[in-house]
């Protein structure tokens, strides 16, 4: 756990907590934050848009546990790398995030943040599984297709990804991208709700 500086713990064990007032006490109100993250650039000038934007990322997640971490200075910048394991709806992520700030008193004035985006963990499925993607509100001008990419070259030969989205252009987009990568489309659904549900065989 981080102990130094204070900013950094206060940020980490109110993010683990998912206490997001808490997590408000670690940054300016006036902060300047920035992030990149897989399909999404944030900026934003206040410690409740800053909030905000965490709640948004973590809100749906459950039983995160810290696995790496490291924290310092580079120059006169206060660092911070973490590595964490969470689940979403049963399925078990792991997501790294690098931050880099300035500090005024015990908190951020400014922060910017690396995320690596919330990854697949845990043991392999077994052969001819099939591997489940929640994509939530993820949409294609929002980084879906690059995620449905990476997510289908992650699962062995013969394996299918499932993709449940509530983007209807998802329903034309994504088989059309399986088809130009050489994949086997095996179900285009749509659900009540506006859910799409897309099912995709890895053939190559």
């Amino acid at each position: 756990m981080i102990t130094e500086p204070k900013p950094a713990a206060t940020f980490l064990a109110a993010l683990l907590a998912k206490d997001f007032a808490g997590l408000a006490a670690a940054f300016d109100p006036a902060v300047r934050f920035r992030a990149l993250v897989p399909g999404e650039a944030v900026a934003v000038e206040s410690a409740a848009e800053t909030v905000a934007a965490f709640a948004r990322w973590f809100g749906d997640k459950e039983a995160l546990e810290l696995v790496a971490c490291e924290a310092g200075a580079i120059g006169d910048r206060t660092h911070v790398r973490y590595r964490l394991r969470l689940q979403r709806k049963g399925e078990p992520l792991v997501v790294e995030q690098s931050l880099c700030g300035d500090l005024e008193g015990e908190r951020f004035a400014t922060l910017d943040l690396l995320c690596s985006g919330f990854r697949p963990a845990g043991a392999t499925p077994a052969e001819g599984e099939v591997h489940r993607f929640d994509a939530g509100d993820l949409g294609c001008g929002t980084g879906l297709p690059r995620e449905f990419r990476a997510r289908l070259e992650q699962i062995p030969l013969g394996h299918r990804l499932e993709v449940a989205t509530r983007d209807p252009a998802a329903r034309e987009d994504l088989p059309a991208l399986a088809r130009m990568l050489g994949q086997k489309v095996l179900v285009i659904d749509s659900h009540a709700g506006g859910e799409v549900i897309i099912v995709v065989e890895r053939t190559k």
